[in-house]
């Protein structure tokens, strides 16, 4: 019988103190034994150390200075022995069958590189949601790489990938403040299938200290992800080509809104302008950037006669 892969479950950690030693137990209860957990400290300045070191299991603790999730995530990738790697975030949950039935699926499909599965969404009161539940049109026989960019379908808590392709496409983007985890579903998508199990895996805590972008910093992040991609390592097809041009210019109408809320008018417009071409929002876009060349006092006054 042959022997079953080793699967890395890397977690990055920064002032994780409340949530670390749930989330540690939860791999403890998986029905897959062949499991190492690496700890990756982003810098903690509460007692993350301190609840870690008593943790009653066994883990590989990496501690690094304070630069980010995306490096300590790379940085659990380094010090990892797996053939396989399972991304958890410090404050959510596995099912004790998610690391078995991933590596299940991966050693069913070889042509895949990496899988991903559903979710529950839950708060302190009770469970929200199912997370793949806001993308009904998900189709993975289409483009992956195109169906990406319509949203981000994978949580990376539910991901695990092959070691060997995590490193050939070079791990996560750490230049990137925001939305490191779309640029690297990107660059997977270019030299692997995903695959996936649409059955809720995980468990995803929705809180108030969660480190969740505002809307500015989502659009801003991702016009910046989409206007330099340049993956290393494989190809867009000039349909994905196509499709990254059209999502990289709704994101500039999307940060203009942003803008305008702000009554930046100036980057507003700038945005609006940059998102102009044969789409849905163009004539909005045309609109907005007019207005936006009225004196600010005229847009507070037009604001403040709407809300009354």
């Amino acid at each position: 019988m042959a022997s079953q892969p080793l699967v890395s479950v890397i977690i990055p950690t920064y002032n994780s103190a409340p949530f670390i030693r749930d989330c540690v137990a939860s791999i403890r209860r998986n029905t897959y034994t062949e499991v190492e957990t690496v700890i990756v400290d982003d810098g903690s300045p509460d007692n993350t150390l301190e609840v870690i070191d008593n943790l009653d299991t066994e883990i590989t603790l990496v501690k690094q200075a304070n630069a980010g999730r995306g490096s300590a995530r790379n940085n659990g990738v380094n010090h990892a022995s797996g053939e396989l790697i399972a991304f958890l975030d410090h404050d959510d949950l596995l099912e004790e069958t998610s690391i078995e039935e991933r590596v299940q699926y991966l050693s069913a499909h070889p042509e895949k590189g990496w899988v991903f599965t559903d979710a529950m969404e839950y708060n302190s009161q009770r469970d929200l949601g199912l997370y793949l539940d806001q993308f009904p049109w998900l189709d993975l026989k289409k483009d992956q790489f195109i169906q990406l960019l319509r949203g981000i379908y994978p949580l990376t808590s539910t991901i695990m990938v092959r070691t060997p392709l995590l490193k050939k496409i070079g791990g996560f983007n750490t230049s990137i403040n925001y939305g490191d985890d779309i640029e690297l579903f990107m660059r997977l998508l270019l030299v692997s299938e995903v695959g996936m199990i649409r059955k809720p895996l995980s468990r995803r805590l929705i809180h108030p200290g969660q480190g969740v972008s505002s809307t500015f910093d989502r659009w801003d992040s991702r016009v910046g992800i989409y206007s330099s991609f340049r993956p290393s390592v494989g190809e867009m097809s000039p349909a994905q080509q196509k499709a990254l041009a059209k999502e990289l210019k709704h994101s500039r109408f999307k940060l203009g809104e942003c803008h305008w809320e702000a009554l930046d008018m100036g980057e507003a417009r700038a945005s609006f302008l940059k998102s102009l071409g044969f789409n849905g929002w163009t004539i909005r876009a045309l609109m907005y950037a007019c207005l936006s060349l009225l004196p600010v006092s005229i847009l507070k006054s037009a604001r403040r006669v709407k809300s009354a």
